[in-house]
């Protein structure tokens, strides 16, 4: 066999595992798509945070006990997001080899923390709302407690952070995120139990204008379980060599992912503009011209009820 020449042993000088590596040469492309789609959609989300932010600071009558639940969600989305586009610039450039293994492990965990964070405040979210339907005359002393409710929330999650940051120190080179699994699981059964209890519960009133919050706060609770189901289900067949097919499967699932998740603070930018009355005049008011859309947002009168809220 090995007397024969080139044109009779036309594989003899070639390498097969050097061959069944190009047909990856596909996928990696792919890989690096979706790595751009994340980072641009991270990268857009912090934007949108910070709009989320400076809109409910800048104008008065947003600066309700409803929106300050999103604009502290919007300040965990900001961290969130920020890391996690400091993450993907640092491993595509190789700048993560600069830094210890156990600081990378504490960075990497902020955001997993801040992640969870974001879950509580949208939950606190629909809480919120399931108080205004069933027990509005629990608001006033309810107005007075947020800041201390919020508080606490900050605290428990710098606590959750000291907790999983230390297995930073120990063999592992980065923490699990089993913390904020629970976290999200919790999250998510709440709200739908929220969703279920108010489903009967037909409320009127200034209760309609607030409705909002509700079907916000379901969404950046729920929009993340394809995520948790792609973690848990599928990831752990997508690294061996032989699984190239459930790869290929699963890849439109990948890039839709890439997406919607890194985007929910843009998505939820637009659709709090598309489906209240308040939100849509304050990014007109803020980011179109004074003449093209009036300003009443901060009236006395327009502020009657959000100052009968905050008192």
């Amino acid at each position: 066999m090995d007397n024969l020449t080139f044109e009779e042993q036309p594989f003899g000088k070639l390498d097969i595992k050097e061959i069944s590596n190009k047909h990856y040469i596909s996928y990696d492309f792919w890989r690096r798509v979706i790595d751009f789609l994340r980072l641009f959609a991270s990268t857009m989300s912090i934007c949108a945070s910070v709009v989320l932010i400076y809109v409910i600071i800048k104008i008065k009558r947003l600066r309700s006990r409803t929106n300050n639940y999103i604009l502290h969600y919007a300040i965990s989305a900001l961290i969130f997001y920020t890391f996690t586009t400091a993450f993907e610039i640092l491993l595509h450039c190789g700048l993560h080899n600069l830094t210890s293994g156990r600081v990378f492990c504490m960075l990497f965990n902020i955001e997993s923390v801040c992640l969870s964070l974001t879950f509580t405040f949208a939950t606190a979210l629909s809480v919120d709302w399931l108080i205004l339907v069933t027990r509005e005359s629990w608001l006033e002393r309810y107005g007075r407690i947020q800041k201390y409710l919020i508080v606490c929330i900050y605290l428990v999650h710098i606590t959750e952070y000291s907790l999983v940051v230390s297995s930073c120190f120990d063999k592992h080179i980065v923490a699990e995120n089993s913390t904020t699994l629970v976290i999200y699981c919790l999250a998510s059964f709440t709200v739908l139990a929220v969703n279920a209890f108010t489903y009967f519960k037909k409320p009127s009133g200034d209760c309609i204008r607030y409705r909002y919050s509700l079907t916000i706060s379901t969404f950046l609770v729920l929009i993340w379980i394809p995520v948790v189901v792609f973690a848990v289900f599928v990831i752990q067949y997508l690294y061996f060599p032989e699984n190239i097919i459930i790869r290929i499967f699963v890849l439109p699932f990948e890039i839709l992912l890439a997406v919607v998740v890194h985007g929910v603070p843009i998505i939820t930018a637009f659709w709090l503009s598309y489906i209240s009355h308040d939100f849509s005049q304050a990014f007109n008011t803020v980011f179109k011209r004074p003449s093209s859309t009036p300003d009443h947002l901060d009236d006395d009168e327009e502020n009657a009820l959000v100052q009968s809220e905050n008192s």
